[in-house]
């Protein structure tokens, strides 16, 4: 509806029946050959009775004509309520010369001026563009273009405040003088919002790359880290794996492979599939370090899937991501050659006391390294010592056989 209004902003050449219609703003102006009258107006719109109609003198007004004023009469007063009462900023002002010919309420509202301050000004005068040049180049566009659409241009205020606004003009004609109609709205807090929200994701942007290259320090840190951390477990004289929550290996020690003759890379791969022989009892030690626990023994068996024993000492610890149990850390010795060397000596030793006994030998054996005493069950039937007493050397020398000194 308001483009129709502006429509009616054109010359009269553009009415029927050589009737010249144009709306011009107050003072009853003659336009050689026409005359002036005032609209009749209501009290609710005195402002209107700025709008005025303009006639041929010399044409008798027809009964036709007569009909055509009234509608045009009323839509007069419609659309200059429109353009009193719209709340996007309205002014028309002429092409060449820049004065102020009309401007509606919410306009004068925001530039804070009255309306005798702006009628017959230039917007120059009244320093409503900061810039000049600004101006020169809309008119030059408009010239070119006909019309400029949703353009953003700063303006000052009355009180110097400077303000963003986006405005539409066009290029019109009344009286036969071009002129431009220019509807703007304000602009200025959403820019200020636009603008905040601008700086707050530069600094966001800032603040994720700072802390992108902290992540980067951090994690070609912890891959160095990780790198002696594997280093070291694959060097270390120990048989060393370190499993994830699911058992599978992260990282094992050269002497680790050699203990369970495990050969090429294992990373990643279950350790229940390259230990298939791995019983319900050791998955339940595993099962119980991923709770949590800390588990260890000492010469403990290990049957190896081709039927072979080896015996271990073994400690099963978890290891932590933040709070929660990230895996666990299997380390254990292979003591099979120890064990077997002491059921060696302990066989020995066995057969030993056999001889002695079936022999019927009195021996007395002293460690002077750790001071323990042996007596045959010969030698202290000899020596008249019970096989409950304590025996000590301090007896041999001081007892002899029946009692005799």
């Amino acid at each position: 509806m308001l483009w129709l209004f502006l429509s009616f902003l054109v010359l009269p050449a553009r009415r029927i029946r050589k009737i010249a219609v144009c709306r011009i703003w107050p003072c009853g102006v003659s336009l050689g050959g026409l005359e002036s009258t005032s609209l009749t107006m209501t009290p609710k719109v005195a402002k209107k009775e700025r709008w005025v109609r303009a006639r041929l003198l010399s044409q008798a007004p027809h009964a036709e004509d007569r009909q055509g004023k009234a509608v045009e009469s009323a839509q007069d007063n419609f659309f200059a309520e429109a353009f009193r009462l719209s709340p996007h900023l309205i002014g028309i002002t002429d092409l060449e010369t820049g004065l102020c010919l009309e401007i509606n309420d919410a306009c004068l509202a925001t530039f804070g001026f009255r309306r005798d301050e702006v009628i017959g000004k230039t917007t120059l005068m009244l320093g409503i563009w900061p810039d000049p040049h600004d101006r020169a180049r809309l008119i030059d566009r408009l010239k070119s273009e006909g019309s400029v659409r949703n353009l953003e241009v700063s303006t000052r205020m009355k009180d110097g405040e400077l303000r963003q606004f986006l405005i539409s003009t066009d290029l019109i004609t009344l009286r036969e003088k071009p002129c431009l109609l220019t509807i703007g709205n304000d602009i200025t807090d959403r820019k200020r919002v636009e603008e905040v929200l601008r700086r707050t994701h530069e600094e966001l942007e800032q603040r994720v790359q700072e802390r992108t290259v902290d992540l980067e320090r951090t994690h070609a840190a912890m891959r160095d880290s990780e790198a002696r951390f594997r280093l070291f477990i694959e060097h270390v004289p120990a048989a060393i794996a370190m499993f994830d929550r699911n058992m599978r290996y992260l990282v094992a020690s050269r002497r680790w492979m050699e203990d369970y003759q495990l050969t090429g890379a294992i990373l990643g791969r279950s350790h229940y599939d390259e230990l298939p022989e791995i019983s319900s009892r050791w998955k339940e030690i595993h099962r119980r370090g991923l709770a949590g626990e800390i588990l260890s023994a000492d010469e403990d068996q290990f049957v190896r899937d081709d039927g072979s024993m080896q015996w271990i000492t073994w400690d099963v610890r978890p290891w932590y991501s933040g709070d929660e149990v990230g895996g666990i850390v299997i380390a254990t010795e292979d003591v099979t050659a120890r064990v077997e060397a002491q059921n060696a000596l302990h066989e020995k030793e066995g057969r030993s006391d056999q001889v002695i006994r079936l022999a019927n030998f009195g021996i007395f054996d002293h460690d002077h390294r750790t001071g323990q005493m042996y007596w045959s069950p010969a030698m202290r039937e000899i020596y008249g010592v019970g096989p409950d007493d304590p025996a000590s050397f301090e007896g041999v020398c001081s007892v002899t056989p029946s009692g005799r000194p």
